[in-house]
């Protein structure tokens, strides 16, 4: 099966035919934010990650996916969403998933191997 990429400003979604996904997030550092748009003009209070972010968002729910949240007992999560692992830039992936999809274990766990090497995601 083939694992589909789209790329945003600074995150990647990766899905999979299946129906799991992940989203690789940017470094926290690589931040911006919007300068002011004139003198006397407030800075914006928003940022290009939070940008980015409202717009994998959007992105993901017009396709009928969903975010992943976490189990209140994942040592591994944020405690707001499934983290899958860091991949190879040292990015944080957060899994994703088509809404009402229903697949065997044995998918998921096939899906999740190759989705792991097509984002690059080498811990978990």
């Amino acid at each position: 099966m083939t694992v589909q990429t789209a790329s945003f400003a600074c995150h990647r979604v990766h899905t999979h035919p299946v129906g799991i996904g992940a989203i690789t997030m940017p470094h926290p550092s690589a931040d911006s934010w919007m300068p002011t748009s004139g003198e006397g003009a407030p800075a914006s209070s928003i940022s290009l990650h939070a940008a980015d972010w409202d717009a994998v968002v959007s992105w993901l729910v017009r396709q009928g996916w969903e975010l992943v949240e976490a189990q209140w007992d994942d040592p591994d999560s944020d405690g707001m969403f499934r983290m899958l692992g860091i991949d190879r830039e040292g990015r944080e992936a957060i899994a994703v998933s088509r809404v009402g999809s229903v697949v065997t274990l044995k998918d998921v766990r096939e899906a999740e191997a190759e989705l792991s090497a097509h984002a690059g995601i080498v811990t978990s």
